[in-house]
């Protein structure tokens, strides 16, 4: 990936990333009235003019810079709507090569970087199940195209990232991110084993009970 990514900054000569970070108040009023006038004033409406002011910046912009950084937690403030922006409208063309860049879990391993996981709720799904089934197989939830699977990883590399890496991303990782003795007891029981199970079910995988610290707080 990094390799990639310097050949690409010294054909374009641009040491830089163009950041999509989609608020309603920077789109041009004439894509927000054609998005409206075809979805109404909703998610949905506002999820289109969004993709549609990014795909102009990334059509402009393409072959000018090494690489487009789009911020999904922008995104998922307009819901599903706002995912479906992100992820299932010709992602592929417009990203191109990029999307073998993006979240690039396998690259980050196989570099020994601890790279950590985890979902930007309120404004998206809590469900870590997801983000686990994403990891592994790196597949558009909403049109089932694949999308960068150079950096699909394994079950259990995605399982740390959510739980250990996530712990040592906060300076957490003596007291929490593994069950161990004289660590905190924060643990989920599932419904089924996710290492037996087959990829494409992880994301319907389902959490039966829910510690912390030792104490139960949710049941299924």
């Amino acid at each position: 990936m990094i390799n990639k990514l310097i050949t690409r900054i010294k054909e374009t000569n641009a040491p830089i990333v163009v950041g999509l970070d989609p608020m309603m108040k920077f789109v041009p009023e004439y894509i927000k009235k054609a998005a409206f006038t075809e979805y109404g004033e909703t998610l949905e409406g506002a999820a289109e003019a969004i993709w549609q002011y990014n795909k102009g910046i990334v059509d402009a912009i393409y072959d000018l810079v090494p690489a487009v950084k789009p911020q999904v937690a922008m995104y998922e403030q307009f819901g599903i709507p706002g995912l479906v922006a992100f992820n299932a409208k010709d992602y592929n063309r417009y990203y191109g090569d990029r999307v073998n860049m993006m979240f690039a879990n396998r690259s980050y391993i196989e570099e020994g970087i601890i790279a950590a996981a985890g979902a930007d709720a309120p404004c998206m799904d809590v469900n870590p199940m997801l983000g686990i089934w994403g990891a592994v197989e790196r597949k558009d939830i909403v049109n089932g195209e694949e999308c960068g699977t150079c950096q699909c990883i394994d079950a259990l590399d995605a399982i740390r990232m959510f739980t250990i890496n996530g712990a040592y991303a906060s300076f957490d990782e003596q007291i929490k991110g593994s069950i161990e003795v004289g660590k905190l007891a924060d643990l989920i029981v599932l419904d089924e084993d996710i290492l037996k199970s087959s990829k494409a079910h992880f994301k319907d995988i389902l959490v039966n009970k829910t510690y912390i610290d030792g104490k139960l707080v949710y049941q299924r």
